[in-house]
């Protein structure tokens, strides 16, 4: 089963041990969305880097 590090207590924990918590790390309780794990995947830019639209 795939293991996933909480963004809140950095324990990686079983994604079956999230699903049967309801969604909640199953070591500091705190809800673990999808967004939340892969909120800065793939973002290679910088923020200067970024174009205006005129």
């Amino acid at each position: 089963m795939e293991k996933i590090s909480c963004p809140y207590c950095e324990v990686e924990v079983r994604m079956e041990a999230v699903d049967n918590e309801g969604g909640a790390c199953p070591e500091c309780g705190a809800m673990i969305t999808g967004s939340l794990l892969f909120s800065n995947a793939g973002n290679d830019y910088d923020e200067d880097e970024t174009d205006d639209i005129d």
